[in-house]
């Protein structure tokens, strides 16, 4: 790991300290610097991502698992619940542009689900932070 130039960069070096003798240490690479890189992610990154991975998880629940008729129904209500927002609007909208059936209610669909699974994703996460800093303050 080094620059450019062949020089190591400061932040891979510890700080030189003087020992009894009064010499100096030589410089070494730091053992554990790559424990030390974390990634910072803001809640609404974490609660996208949440959102994106259960939509596909219901997805793949609705559509791709073999179920009944009504059990079927039941299932796409339940974890897609922003079916039932699409489905009017794209209705309204519908009356409005003929030709936007499909891809409209496809698009309000996928939509409304991330939307609602991005709050109950983004919803535990600042509760939890709240929680935590206000038990800090104790």
């Amino acid at each position: 790991m080094s620059h450019p130039n062949g020089t190591v960069p400061t932040c891979l070096i510890s700080r030189a300290k003087p020992d009894k003798s009064n010499h100096l240490i030589a410089p070494t690479l730091s053992a554990n610097y790559h424990h030390s890189m974390k990634l910072h992610w803001s809640d609404w990154n974490r609660a996208c991502i949440s959102a994106a991975v259960l939509l596909a998880l219901a997805g793949l629940a609705v559509f791709k698992i073999p179920h009944g008729f009504e059990e079927g129904v039941g299932w796409y209500l339940c974890l897609l619940p922003g079916a039932i927002f699409a489905a009017a609007i794209s209705d309204l909208i519908q009356k409005v542009i003929p030709q936007s059936k499909s891809i409209l209610f496809d698009t309000l669909l996928i939509g409304f689900n991330f939307l609602w699974y991005f709050v109950i994703s983004y919803l535990p996460l600042k509760t939890y932070r709240f929680i935590s800093a206000t038990l800090r303050k104790f």
